[in-house]
C-alpha cells in the first residue's frame, strides 16, 4: 500500500514491511519473528535495532544514498560495527501502478 511518502507490504504473509521517507529521515520496520527499525537521517547517521527470540541488537548505519522517484525508492546504507561496515545494502523498491 502506497501512501503520500510512505510504503507497506508483506512479505510472504507473515512479516510486514514499512518504509517511510520523512522530511529529516528514513525508516524501514520490519515486524516478524526478527522485527527491525532502522533510522537513518538524511545528514548520514542512524541507528538499526533488530529484535528477535534471542534478544536485542542496536548497530550503527551510515547513510551512502538514496532517492525517491515516481515508481522508484532506493537506500543505500552500511551497517557499522565499530569503524568497519559488517555489511553494505543497497534496497530498491520498483513501484508499479495499476493501469
Amino acid at each position: 500500500m502506497l501512501k503520500g511518502h510512505s510504503l507497506s507490504y508483506f512479505e510472504g504473509n507473515q512479516y510486514r514491511h514499512d518504509i517511510s521517507f520523512l522530511e529529516n529521515e528514513i525508516v524501514l520496520q520490519r515486524r516478524g519473528d526478527f522485527s527491525s527499525l532502522t533510522r537513518i537521517s538524511h545528514l548520514g547517521n542512524g541507528t538499526s535495532e533488530v529484535s528477535s527470540p534471542y534478544g536485542m541488537r542496536k548497530v550503527g548505519v551510515q547513510l551512502c544514498d538514496y532517492g525517491q522517484e515516481a515508481g522508484r525508492w532506493m537506500v543505500e546504507y552500511k551497517v557499522m560495527d565499530g569503524t568497519d561496515a559488517a555489511s553494505h545494502l543497497r534496497l530498491i523498491w520498483e513501484i508499479v501502478y495499476p493501469a
